[in-house]
Parts: structure tokens; sequence; C-alpha cells
């Protein structure tokens, strides 16, 4: 699981990085000193600080399933760990000037993620762990990884009213006509298409 804090600078444009902090398995790479720009003050100029987490795997507590006690030294992982992190850098750089994103690879991984899809299942109404936890540390946006759909498409549509933020997929597409989907709510999974850098393209 990683969490990258990029600082960009520009007027109209993302450009330069300034700052990374990483976290990588729960360690944390501390960032150094904040730079200050006169320069970019007299050209009104903005710093936005953007944070993005991947591969939480279905991790919301610092907690081993399988061993049934608590990760430790470099193993330390999970979204209450994120968090810890994510405040961090908003209590440094100001809660307006940074916006944490999720990159996928969120709802499967552990048996958490597997108990509320099979045994407590979101589709009945089930509300995930994982969405609660995101919700409450305030994510701006999450992208679609491979493991999303690992346990179906209804799944999917489950977890995405629960998020407080968007669930984006620039590369699921309608067959007919081939466009992005502004959500991923559908009434009709069958019609899904995904295309692969390639530009071969599976029915789902």
């Amino acid at each position: 699981m990683d969490i990258l804090a990029h600082r960009w600078r520009g007027p109209r444009a993302l450009v330069g990085l300034v700052a990374t902090l990483l976290l990588t398995a729960g360690l944390v790479v501390p960032v150094s000193a904040q730079p200050t720009s006169p320069v970019a003050v007299a050209n009104h100029t903005a710093e936005i600080s953007l944070m993005a987490v991947s591969d939480v795997h279905g991790t919301a507590l610092n907690w081993d399933y399988m061993t049934d006690r608590t990760y430790t030294g470099s193993n330390i992982r999970g979204l209450a760990r994120v968090s810890t992190s994510v405040e961090q850098v908003r209590a440094e750089r100001g809660d307006e000037a940074t916006l944490l994103f999720d990159i996928g690879d969120t709802i499967q991984g552990t048996m958490l993620a597997a108990y509320y899809a099979l045994r407590y299942p979101i589709t009945e109404g089930s509300t995930h762990p994982v969405a609660v936890a995101m919700n409450t540390i305030g994510f701006d946006a999450m992208t679609v990884g491979n493991h999303e759909f690992n346990f179906g498409l209804q799944h999917l549509y489950a977890f995405e009213p629960q998020l407080d933020f968007p669930l984006l997929a620039a590369n699921a597409l309608d067959p007919t006509p081939a466009t992005p989907r502004s959500n991923l709510t559908r009434s009709s999974p069958s019609t899904w298409t995904d295309t692969s850098p390639s530009g071969s393209a599976c029915s789902a």
C-alpha cells in the first residue's frame, strides 16, 4: 500500500514536482522543508498538495486476520495508518490546499473484504467498512483498479453509492456508442465493455 503526496505549482496547469511523501507498506518517508514562493504569490499561482493511496486491498485497520494480531514493524498498514499520514499533511499545508485520491485495488485482498462480499454482502444492504473509513478520512475521488472487479459488477455497483466522493473509470465504455461512463452505476451490467491498452475489448 502506497501513499504519495506531490506538491505542484502552476497558474493554470499542474507543473513542477516540489515534494514527495511516500508510505510503502506503512513506512513513512517524511517530507523535507516546505517551499515558499513569493514569485508564485505575485503571479497569482497556487500550490496544491496531491496525495494518492494505492493497493489498500481491503485493509481498513492494521490487523492481520490470518494470524489474529496487528502488523508490526515495516508491515504496518491500513487506512487507519493512512489517516494519520493524511492528517499530518493537511495540518501542515491546509485542508483547502490538498486533494486526496485512491488509485485502485481497494476492496479485495483481505478476509474483511471477502466477508463483506460473500458472507455479509453489501449487495444485500450491508455497509462496506472500507467505504466508511474512506468517507471518514475524506477522500476526494477514487479510480477503479482491476481488483475492484474481483467480486463481480454487482458488488462494485453496491460499493459506489456508499462513497461520499466520485468513483472514476476513464476506460470503462458503453459499447454503443463507445463513450466513457460518468459513473459506474448500471441497470444492465451486460452492456459494459472494458478496453485494454492494446485496444482489444471484452464485455462484462
